[in-house]
């Protein structure tokens, strides 16, 4: 559910009158702002999607009522005297105990309440931030659930760098997939002449057409799906946001005729061509999802940005093809921020997956921290382990990160609980290595 409990409570609150008639006021005035929201949104999202977001109005108004319309009820003297006697039953392993840790001290004492924002990010998952000890006599954090992906890129690792894996279309697609593919390959090949002269105008535009070419150029069957949703979306909202500055004379040079032309005929066959795949529809439903929430939004931007950075520019940690085809969703985010377009989803889970495989990667699947860094890691590259020099190089990043990675999936339990337990993991060892 979205963080509308929140904000209809502020309401009230800020009015000071919480009469029944005061509060339909403030339920009315809800609605009728959500309606307009997705009244304006441009694309129109799917109706799935406004029927959720309703709901979760609904629900939250609901909730909010139900509080003021509670029976009271008359203290009971035994209450405290409960407690106490519960308090000292409880055993010791049940009570919260703060995970310290050296990861720019990002870690220290921090505890575990993390308040969902929205219906894109929420899970239900829950994690007790209790202690184990392991083997070694070392305290570090008992595992939570690892998170689940179900969108977006995966990654692998690809010799001793980060990679995405090529995502196949998971299914057949419509039938006329295969005809509506022959004429945007045709469309991306007749606009490269025109763009090929806006290149000193537009480079990072003419440099995502240019992946987006690419990505486009090979069988039906064999398209990655999520590179060309993503890149695709980053190239089409550049051509929108250049066309849009052009009216008022702004920030750059009108586009030429021909070329905004071309760029249009693109965008027509890119969107009728991905919503012909399973995944590029659930990727769509997804990201209109996420731009309903601009409050989650603005709160994983910020980190985000930095995050996206490692995943668009670490030539050392990146694999090559990764780092092409994550830069115009960079480039795109960066000038016009995550709000705008669908791009900001695709830069959400460009860093959601990207950090989750990072850490599991680094981390390993079980708690086995010895193996991570220090002498072990010193004799795994001696004996030529090809995970040495990954983790070599994505230690320091994950290091430096660690204060943006908290604060990116503050958002989510499930996933800030994982996060919080690698980087303990991480924290402990790096403190064993000093």
């Amino acid at each position: 559910m979205a963080d509308f409990i929140t904000v209809i409570k502020k309401t009230l609150d800020g009015m000071g009158d919480t009469t029944p008639a005061m509060r339909a006021r403030v339920y009315d005035k809800a609605r009728s702002t959500i309606a307009a929201k997705l009244a304006a949104l441009n694309p129109q999202p799917p109706a799935a999607v406004a029927e959720r977001q309703t709901k979760s109005l609904e629900d939250a108004i609901a909730i909010v009522e139900a509080e003021f319309n509670q029976p009271v009820v008359e203290d009971d003297p035994l209450a405290e005297l409960e407690n106490v006697f519960a308090s000292i039953a409880r055993k010791p392993d049940q009570q919260y105990q703060p995970v310290r840790t050296r990861i720019g001290q990002a870690l220290h004492t921090r505890s575990l309440e993390v308040q969902p924002v929205g219906p894109v990010f929420v899970s239900e998952a829950t994690f007790e931030g209790r202690e184990t000890l392991t083997a070694n006599g070392r305290t570090i954090r008992r595992k939570p659930p690892e998170p689940t992906i179900t969108e977006g890129p995966n990654f692998e690792l690809k010799g001793s760098k980060l990679a995405g894996s090529h995502s196949f279309p998971k299914s057949d697609g419509t039938p006329g997939q295969a005809k509506l593919h022959q004429q945007l390959r045709k469309a991306v090949a007749a606009a490269e002449p025109m763009l090929a002269k806006v290149e000193n105008k537009f480079p990072e535009m003419v440099s995502a057409y240019r992946e987006y070419a690419t990505i486009i150029d090979m069988d039906t069957d064999e398209v990655d799906v999520v590179a060309l949703w993503s890149v695709g979306g980053a190239l089409l909202s550049f051509a929108d946001s250049y066309r849009e500055q052009n009216r008022d004379r702004t920030l750059a040079e009108p586009l030429e005729p021909q070329t905004a032309g071309a760029l249009q005929s693109i965008t027509r066959l890119h969107g009728a061509f991905i919503m012909g795949f399973d995944e590029g529809r659930d990727l769509v439903l997804k990201a209109d999802e996420f731009l309903l929430n601009t409050a989650a939004i603005e709160a994983v931007s910020e980190p985000g940005n930095d995050l996206l950075e490692v995943f668009a520019g670490n030539k050392r940690l990146i694999e090559s093809r990764t780092l092409k085809q994550n830069r115009p969703v960079r480039d795109y985010v960066h000038e016009y921020g995550w709000t705008s377009t669908r791009v900001g989803y695709s830069a959400y889970i460009i860093v959601r997956n990207g950090v989750v495989s990072l850490l599991k990667l680094v981390v390993g699947t079980e708690i086995n921290v010895t193996t991570v860094t220090g002498a072990a890691l010193a004799a795994s590259a001696m004996s030529g382990d090809p995970n040495a020099e990954f983790i070599r190089t994505a230690l320091p990043v994950i290091h430096q990160n660690a204060a943006n990675m908290l604060a990116f999936f503050n958002h989510s339990p499930e996933f800030r609980a994982y996060i919080e337990w690698a980087l303990s993991v991480l924290g402990e060892d790096n403190k064993s290595d000093k």
